[in-house]
């Protein structure tokens, strides 16, 4: 139930999210209130990070990268990005679940281990590339 709401609030501020992209004083000039938005972006995917923790435990750590990775390959709105998000985030859990069943065969490894291990060097590097504004 926590679910729903989250995605709601991201979808209704995806527009106000772009145009505040252009700026504060243009977003503020433009008829966005900034406060208010930013309050909603924040605790909207505290809701949906809680909800699918609860559900499926460490595969949530697939929601801290694929958000990245939709932005590294796509162009565009916030829109796109949270389609884009959720596919590559779909895909990655199957991907990594693949790999676990079939890496070791007749053993399986779990997901989130192997999520774990493709996400520990994904952040190393994404941290790597933004040193300088860190």
């Amino acid at each position: 139930m926590l679910a729903l709401p989250g995605a709601i609030i991201l979808f209704c501020t995806a527009r106000a999210a772009d145009v505040a992209l252009l700026g504060d004083r243009t977003a503020i000039g433009l008829g966005v209130r900034l406060q208010q938005l930013t309050v909603l972006r924040f605790f909207a995917p505290v809701l949906l990070t809680s909800a699918s923790v609860s559900c499926v435990g460490s595969l949530g750590f697939v929601g801290l990268m694929a958000p990245h990775m939709a932005r590294f390959v796509l162009r565009g709105g916030q829109v796109s990005l949270l389609c884009g998000s959720a596919l590559i985030g779909a895909l990655l859990v199957l991907a990594t679940d693949t790999l676990g069943r079939l890496a070791f065969a007749p053993l399986q490894i779990p997901a989130g281990i192997v999520i774990a291990l493709v996400g520990c060097p994904f952040f190393v590097v994404l941290l790597w590339r933004r040193r300088d504004a860190l």
